[in-house]
């Protein structure tokens, strides 16, 4: 069990490795000597050739080498050299081919017949994940979007028999399935959708500040589930939805992971609940979805962060951009899988009546949106 820490003052900031190293205090020693020499006017340029060349071999080879890292990791668990092969990896595969159904049923004049190449990969499949799986709600949603595919393609005469006999034999072995209804199309009307959307939705994103000042109030955890739903709908590529929540509520276990993040001074001792969101690599299969990852777990925080805002919680961004000589640790001590990319951290609590918050103005709006009609 992990012990309570002690609320004391943070940590000094961890030096970095090439501040430790006497060959480089050393070089930068003489380098400055040397430039207290030269007259001024050459002083700053051949300053920033020095510094240049000396950060090739410091930041310039552990950005090449925690790159290869990230290479490994990637090549490692995501199924860019392979067919899906473990049930999570099947899994990822499952929506993002049913989706490729969906998608194609919903465009304004879908065509009688397609996806039937994308077809034999889902069903081999979602062959192997019943082998490995048994039956269970992403089979029976792919099942369903599967039928109206079906239903589809014979109101304009085409009917795939193997298809059907498949369907058939699925919903013989397991009747359970009738009681799953998801997947596949919904209608919409733009009557309903003006309706619900008719929000003051700018007030609300204007009201959404970083907080830093927290009630000692522990969290419901129906909030948190609410606010992972909301974040739940965030777009994510071919619909695989990679992003994960690694939640810490008990009071030690917070502080355990906050340790591993130097972003929190000052107000760390006050966060009752800490996230940490993350993007499962075992999701992507091309090469270039090798930074989808950042993509998809962005997203998804973000929707999360309104999410939370949408509860009257607090929350607070803790960046985790660290090389592997941290990120190992970390995830060593919080069991955070290594097939996951970790996104960001949060600080999420209650916020006391009154608090002070940056105002942090955002940039005027014609330095971020650029026109390029002809």
């Amino acid at each position: 069990m992990i012990t309570a820490a002690p609320h004391t003052a943070p940590p000094p900031p961890a030096i970095d490795a090439e501040q430790k190293s006497l060959p480089i205090r050393l070089a930068k020693s003489v380098v400055v000597k040397a430039l207290a020499r030269v007259p001024d006017d050459r002083a700053d340029e051949l300053y920033l050739r020095a510094r240049r060349v000396y950060r090739l071999p410091t930041r310039g080879a552990t950005t090449a080498g925690n790159s290869f890292l990230d290479l490994v990791r990637y090549l490692r668990y995501s199924f860019v050299l392979s067919d899906p092969v473990t049930p999570d990896q099947m899994r990822y595969f499952l929506r993002m081919r049913y989706h490729t159904f969906e998608k194609g049923l919903s465009v304004p004049e879908p065509r009688p017949g397609f996806g039937q190449p994308a077809l034999e990969a889902l069903l081999r499949v979602l062959r192997n994940y019943e082998k490995a799986v048994g039956c269970d709600d992403l089979l029976a949603t792919v099942v369903n979007v599967l039928t109206e595919y079906q239903e589809f393609n014979a109101q304009h005469g085409i009917h795939l028999d193997g298809l059907d006999r498949t369907l058939a034999d699925f919903r013989e072995r397991y009747p359970q399935m009738q009681s799953v209804t998801t997947g596949g199309t919904l209608l919409l009307t733009r009557e309903h959708l003006e309706k619900v959307t008719d929000i003051p939705f700018d007030e609300f994103v204007q009201t959404r500040h970083s907080v830093r000042n927290f009630l000692p109030d522990p969290v419901e955890p129906e909030l948190i589930e609410r606010a992972v739903r909301i974040g739940q709908k965030a777009p994510s590529v071919c619909n695989r939805q990679a992003a994960r929540v690694h939640l810490f509520t008990e009071p030690a276990a917070v502080q355990r992971a906050l340790s591993y993040q130097g972003g929190h001074r000052g107000f760390g001792h006050t966060v009752p609940c800490v996230m940490i969101i993350t993007a499962d690599l075992q999701s992507y299969y091309k090469p270039g979805e090798r930074f989808q990852g950042w993509v998809d777990g962005g997203l998804f925080t973000m929707s999360l962060i309104y999410g939370l805002h949408a509860q009257g919680l607090g929350s607070c961004c803790l960046n985790w951009n660290v090389t592997r000589k941290d990120d190992h640790p970390m995830r060593k001590g919080l069991g955070i899988p290594e097939h996951e990319v970790v996104i960001t951290m949060l600080a999420v609590g209650h916020i006391p009546d009154e608090l002070r918050v940056a105002e942090s103005p955002r940039r005027p709006l014609h330095e971020v949106l650029q026109h390029h009609d002809a």
